[in-house]
C-alpha cells in the first residue's frame, strides 16, 4: 500500500489525543469503580509525557527500528484462565503482527501453559514471531532475559506489588498464576532499554510510574484482600505507562498512531479480525473474567462492542487523510 504524506506534528497529536479518549472511556457495569479511576490514572500519567500517550508510545516503537522486542502478556489457572484471559493475549498478537510488519523481531513471552493458546492468536492475527515460555515460581524473575531484548511492550501483564506479591483487580494474591518477571523488567530498565506498558487496573506492569496515584484511586489499590496488606498496585514501571479502559485497546490505538505517524494504513487492526479473535478465545481455554466461560467477551465488552471501538480508531487515521473541501472555499 502506497504511504501516505505525513502532516505536520501538531496535526497528529489532535488525532491521537481524539484516539485516547475513545480508550479511556470505561465501559463497565453500573456502580464499577474503574468507570471513575481510569481517567484519573490516564490523568496522571498524561501529566508526566505531555502529549497523547498513543502518539509518545508510537514514537518510542519508530525511534528503535529493527528492534529485537518482547511482547510479554499473560495469566495462567488451570480452571479459570487454562488459555489465559482475553484481556491480554488477544493484543498482543495483534501487536506483535505491527512490530514484525514494520520490521522488528518479535518474540512473545507468556506462561508456559498458554503458549498453544498464544500460537493460535498469533496464527489468525498474522503475527510473525517466536514464542518463549515464562515460569510462575523461578527464583530469578527472569532477570536474565533483558540481556536477549532492545525493548518490551507489557499488555495486561500484572506486576509484583512494594512486598513482592501479584494480584487480581479484585485483590486477590495470584502469584500460583503469574509467572514473576519482575528481574526482567528492573534489568530492562538498568540498562536504559525501552518499554511500554499496558494495563488498566494499576496492577499491571507499568503502573510502577504512578503506583502513588493508583494507592489513592483504585478500589484495593493501597490495600488488597490477601494477607500480605500491601495493595495491588504494582511497584514495577515502564518508560512509558498507558492507562486505559481495556488493556488491549490501548495496544490498538498505539497501532492507530503508528499508521497515522507513518502514513502506512495497511498496519491498521480491523474489526473482522477483533472478532475473529475473540470468537477463537473460548475454543483455546483463553476466558474472560466477568461473564460465562464460553463467551468471547473482553472485561464485560461483548465481541462487537471491542470490534466497534477498533473501527472507531481505524475510521480516526482514514478520516485523518481524506479528502475533503476545505472550509474557505465551500459555497455554503
Amino acid at each position: 500500500m502506497t504511504k501516505k504524506k505525513q502532516p505536520p506534528a501538531r496535526d497528529l497529536k489532535v488525532v491521537c489525543r481524539n484516539m485516547d479518549r475513545l480508550v479511556t472511556s470505561p465501559l463497565r457495569t453500573l456502580g464499577h469503580p474503574r468507570g471513575a479511576y481510569v481517567p484519573a490514572l490516564y490523568a496522571r500519567a498524561r501529566s508526566i509525557y505531555r502529549q497523547p500517550i498513543c502518539y509518545r508510545a508510537a514514537r518510542e516503537i519508530l525511534s528503535h527500528p529493527g528492534s529485537h522486542v518482547a511482547v510479554v502478556t499473560g495469566t495462567y489457572n488451570p480452571k479459570f484462565f487454562p488459555g489465559g484471559e482475553t484481556d491480554g493475549p488477544i493484543g498482543a498478537a495483534v501487536i506483535g503482527r505491527v512490530l514484525a510488519q514494520l520490521g522488528h523481531k518479535v518474540t512473545f513471552l507468556c506462561e508456559r501453559e498458554i503458549i498453544p493458546a498464544m500460537q493460535a492468536f498469533a496464527e489468525c492475527a498474522g503475527a510473525t514471531a517466536e514464542f518463549e515460555g515464562l515460569t510462575i515460581g523461578r527464583e530469578d524473575h527472569h532477570a536474565p532475559l533483558a540481556e536477549r531484548f532492545d525493548g518490551a511492550i507489557f499488555v495486561e501483564k500484572i506486576g509484583t506489588n512494594r512486598v513482592g506479591v501479584h494480584h487480581t483487580s479484585s485483590g486477590v494474591a495470584s502469584d500460583t498464576d503469574d509467572a514473576n518477571v519482575s528481574g526482567f523488567v528492573e534489568t530492562l530498565n538498568a540498562s536504559g532499554k525501552w518499554s511500554i506498558g499496558l494495563g488498566d487496573g494499576g496492577n499491571e506492569i507499568g503502573f510502577g510510574v504512578i503506583a502513588d496515584t493508583v494507592r489513592k484511586v483504585v478500589r484495593y489499590g493501597d490495600v488488597c484482600r490477601c494477607p500480605c496488606g500491601g495493595g495491588i498496585a504494582t511497584v514495577l514501571a515502564t518508560k512509558i505507562c498507558y492507562p486505559v479502559s481495556i488493556s488491549e485497546w490501548g495496544g490498538y490505538a498505539i497501532i492507530a498512531a503508528l499508521a497515522l505517524i507513518t502514513g502506512d494504513l495497511s498496519l491498521l487492526h480491523t474489526p473482522e479480525m477483533e472478532l475473529a479473535l475473540l470468537n477463537l478465545a473460548p475454543k483455546v481455554g483463553c476466558y474472560e473474567g466477568t461473564v460465562a466461560q464460553d463467551k468471547p467477551f473482553i472485561d464485560a465488552v461483548p465481541p462487537e462492542g471491542s470490534a466497534a471501538m477498533v473501527q472507531l480508531l481505524k475510521s480516526a487515521v482514514e478520516v485523518a487523510y481524506s479528502q475533503t473541501l476545505p472550509l474557505d472555499t465551500r459555497p455554503y
